[in-house]
């Protein structure tokens, strides 16, 4: 049987450095528009039809870093909303009764992403850089509920972030890609990480570092399931490659603790900021 998955769209964005509370601040703002073609994609919540997706996208971050390769010291947090109009609100229907391809006509949603990292020089160019992560999909009518588009998919090493769902790969290293998840996407996540980190060789021509990580995380259907100290965990060492030619490449072992089918032994790879 054909089946198919397409998506088309655009945005528009704007960026302003802002001087207050300090010079670290920036303010982003844009409007994105989507179109995703469905046919027969029996594997996915929505299996035929046409979705439409026009969301606001702000973003407010802050970055203190002092290298963006190699950073001794400062931090880096930002917290983004991603937001659609709640047309279901505007309207009498009665969207129980509804198909797939009329209820996702037009797609409702809110996103909230939160994330931070902080790098803290203990002595010498060893460095500890602590990490946290956590992201939430709501709705605003249960009678449409989660979008099924732009879901949380945890587990990895996250090089599989393009998707034409448009879905949110988070790495977890130590665990199979997405297995941290249920199989149709989440709506809540969290991710915490542990990093030490010592040079080898840290130039201009090219920077080499050593790293050992704890982390851990989990992924959830729903707010409602939302246990945040509930969480796999895992453990490893990797090593970072910089050059200006080829950009920032990794390989890491983790051993993922909690999950005999997904976790156990495993080697990831990673290019630029895949692992975060």
């Amino acid at each position: 049987m054909y089946y198919s998955l397409q998506m088309t769209g655009g945005g528009v964005s704007l960026a302003k450095r802002l001087t207050w509370p300090d010079n670290y601040f920036i303010l982003s703002q844009g409007l994105v528009f989507r179109q995703y073609d469905v046919h027969n994609y029996t594997a996915f919540v929505f299996s035929d039809g046409t979705s439409n997706d026009l969301s606001y996208n702000g973003t407010l971050s802050r970055n203190s870093l002092d290298s963006p390769i190699y950073p001794l010291s400062g931090s880096e947090i930002s917290m983004n909303l991603q937001i659609t109009p709640p047309y279901s609100l505007f309207n009498s229907k009665d969207y129980a009764g509804l198909s797939d391809q009329d209820r996702y006509k037009w797609l409702e949603y809110y996103k909230i992403n939160l994330r931070g990292s902080w790098m803290f020089n203990l002595v010498g160019d060893l460095v500890l850089n602590t990490r946290f992560r956590f992201g939430l999909m709501g709705h605003y009518n249960d009678q449409i509920g989660l979008s099924p588009f732009g879901r949380y998919y945890l587990g990895g090493d996250g090089l599989s972030n393009f998707s034409l769902d448009a879905r949110d790969v988070i790495a977890l290293r130590g665990y199979n890609t997405y297995a941290l998840s249920p199989d149709q996407g989440a709506a809540v996540f969290d991710k915490f990480t542990l990093e030490l980190r010592q040079p080898l060789t840290n130039t201009s021509a090219a920077t080499i570092y050593l790293l050992g990580f704890l982390e851990a995380g989990n992924s959830w259907a729903s707010l409602k399931e939302f246990q945040p100290f509930r969480m796999y965990t895992s453990a490893g060492l990797g090593v970072r490659l910089y050059m200006q030619m080829f950009g920032l490449i990794g390989v890491d072992w983790g051993y993922g603790f909690d999950d005999k089918e997904s976790g156990g032994s495993h080697f990831h790879f990673s290019i630029n900021q895949s692992i975060d």
